[in-house]
């Protein structure tokens, strides 16, 4: 991606510049000697007089370069004002409860999973809703619980997947006390197990949430495609996930599933959630939150419409990140693209990648992201969103189908 198109900073003609010497700016009165310098000296902003930031000059231009709305952007508008975007208060109470349900737990965690050999540095809210991307109303919230690792190293396993290779533990040899490792130790004893340390995450949860009166975990699930450690707080939901910090990812443990590969409870799966929420940031720098809004609303949509089932929120974000990088390196003015073509651009990029069965990872190009899809599901997949481009009418029609009914 072109960076510099995201933070190049530019200076008007008529603004004052700093004299380098001695800190004098003309027009203002010297310095006096020995005075102490500002803060705001030291670290000047570097997007203070960036072109993204809002001025008369770029409203005034903006005004100019309204365009008439059409059926379709409409239909879109409706369909994002009635059915995408969430009361603000419903997502405020549920990060509230969430800030007061983690209070509660991660000290307890902390404490009984010194027991374990765990050491507990930490924790991170993931998921839609903290990172503005909530579609329906927020129920469910991701905790990440960041555990120290002891300098453990990592290794690259397959797409998407690393392993943490543990060094032979000898009891009569290490007289160094009890397994540092003994919270997750595979059964050769030779790899930390994601799915051992996922049990061992789960009892000490299990037994920190003994005395609350309202959480109830569920029973620990062995499965593929949901969640480990789940606990149900009234109406809200958190899945907790056991994570460690390794560069500017995370290594999460990931649901067991049995195959025919007997070392599968060793992968660790990687998650880029700070890296990709860092580029929606920028990128609603860029565009005013645009693309954000036409993500939101395809996001919602295959929630929504029967005849997209088989295609996820994932799935979504990822065909974002591609259409945004494309974006910047090959479309002049992308910056000024509206909500409808910004909408219509992600159904292309959808479908370009339906048409070649491959989704890369935008961190990761070798994993491809519809290898779990079904080529059947993906025919399908393909001719549909085919004939939504194709016919605005049936576009529009879909819209307002579901404008009328608010998802649960």
């Amino acid at each position: 991606m072109c960076a510099a198109a995201l933070v190049s900073p530019t200076r008007n003609k008529g603004s004052r510049r700093r004299s380098p010497v001695r800190g004098y700016a003309p027009g203002h009165a010297r310095k006096k000697k020995g005075a102490r310098e500002k803060e705001d000296d030291v670290a000047r902003d570097v997007f203070a007089e960036h072109w993204l930031v809002e001025s008369p000059r770029r409203v005034q231009f903006e005004r100019t370069m309204d365009v008439q709305p059409t059926k379709l952007s409409t239909s879109l508008e409706t369909f994002y004002e009635e059915i995408v975007q969430i009361p603000e208060k419903y997502l405020t109470a549920a990060q509230r409860k969430a800030e007061d349900f983690v209070n509660y737990l991660v000290p307890r965690v902390t404490k009984l999973g010194v027991y374990h050999g765990l050491k507990i540095i930490g924790r991170k809210f993931g998921g839609s809703t903290f990172d503005s991307t909530q579609v329906v109303l927020p129920h469910e919230v991701d905790v990440f619980i960041l555990f120290d690792r002891l300098k453990c190293r990592v290794e690259d396993l397959d797409p998407g997947y690393q392993v943490m290779p543990l060094k032979r533990y000898r009891p009569e040899k290490d007289r160094d006390g009890p397994d540092q490792f003994r919270f997750g130790r595979s059964e050769d004893g030779l790899y930390l197990s994601s799915m051992f340390v996922a049990k061992v995450f789960y009892d000490v949860v299990t037994r920190a949430l003994k005395m609350h009166s309202h959480a109830k975990v569920e029973e620990f699930v062995v499965g593929d495609g949901s969640p480990q450690i789940i606990v149900r707080l009234k109406k809200y939901v958190f899945n907790i996930i056991p994570a460690t910090k390794v560069d500017d990812s995370y290594l999460v443990t990931r649901p067991y599933t049995y195959d025919e590969n007997p070392s599968s409870d060793m992968f660790w799966r990687l998650s880029f959630v700070d890296r990709e929420r860092k580029l929606l940031d920028f990128m609603d720098l860029a565009d005013r939150g645009v693309r954000r809004k036409a993500f939101l609303t395809l996001k919602t949509l295959v929630k929504v419409e029967h005849t997209l089932q088989g295609l996820s929120s994932y799935h979504i974000k990822t065909v974002l990140l591609h259409t945004f990088d494309s974006a910047v390196d090959n479309t002049p003015r992308w910056q000024r693209d509206t909500f409808e073509m910004a909408f219509v651009g992600l159904m292309r990029e959808l479908l370009a990648r339906l048409r070649a069965r491959r989704l890369p990872h935008f961190y990761l190009s070798s994993w491809n992201l519809f290898e779990n899809v079904g080529p059947r599901r993906l025919s399908a997949l393909e001719g549909r969103v085919a004939f939504l481009l194709e016919s605005r009418a049936e576009l529009m029609r879909v819209l307002r189908k579901h404008s009328t009914v608010i998802p649960s």
